[in-house]
């Protein structure tokens, strides 16, 4: 029984494959006769200075033209063709570092072209989102400051399950993991782990209050 099950399993997966092959070789054709052309992938290097010895996390700003990038745990931006690569969060009071290993940095740009919420959290652990505002704009910032967020009024009551867990006995093992930015700018998501939930996602409203 064990050889014929294996036999039975081993044809499966040949037809399986042979099926997926003819498949995938109709479309190919298919698509030949529509005249679709593969695009080519290009690789292009982007050249830092030589004081950059790390470069991670990059994302695009609003304009396209431009990446913003991490070094150090501070948040730089740079051309596409490495002209101009400056730091915009060095020397910035509020500026969300932390310390110890297994630190993601995370930069989404609003809308606007003005600000960029920064992110640097840590599993397990108190993460830090804060905002970078620059005037007149992220890709001409004469000016900048960073506003830290205080996500803290976001984070929902404890409502125990079935009363199996006391509003005492719930704590916050995590909070604000992985921030994303709805569309227009206004809010933000994020998730936070509890003792009585495996992981729960919140969403707040982004308001200036009090330097915050």
């Amino acid at each position: 029984m064990r050889n014929r099950r294996g036999a039975f399993g081993l044809k499966g997966t040949l037809l399986a494959a042979i099926v997926m092959v003819s498949v995938i070789g109709s479309a190919s054709t298919a698509a030949r006769q529509a005249g679709f052309a593969f695009q080519p992938i290009a690789m292009q290097r982007i050249n830092l200075p030589r004081s950059i010895t790390s470069a991670t996390y990059p994302e695009f700003a609003k304009d396209g033209q431009h990446l913003l990038f991490w070094s150090n745990r501070d948040m730089w931006i740079t051309g596409l063709h490495g002209g101009g690569a400056h730091c915009l969060s060095c020397g910035l009071a509020n500026d969300p570092k932390l310390s110890g290993s297994g630190v993601a940095e995370l930069a989404s740009p609003f809308p606007d072209g003005k600000r960029v919420l920064m992110e640097q959290d840590i599993q397990p652990g108190a993460s830090k989102l804060a905002v970078l505002d620059c005037a007149p704009s992220v890709i001409d910032c004469k000016h900048a400051m960073i506003s830290p967020v205080d996500y803290s009024p976001a984070e929902p009551a404890v409502i125990p399950p079935g009363g199996a867990v006391t509003a005492q006995q719930a704590t916050l093992v995590g909070g604000e993991y992985h921030a994303q930015l709805s569309q227009d700018g206004g809010y933000v998501g994020f998730s936070v782990f509890r003792t009585d939930a495996i992981e729960e996602m919140v969403v707040g409203k982004l308001q200036h209050a009090g330097g915050k």
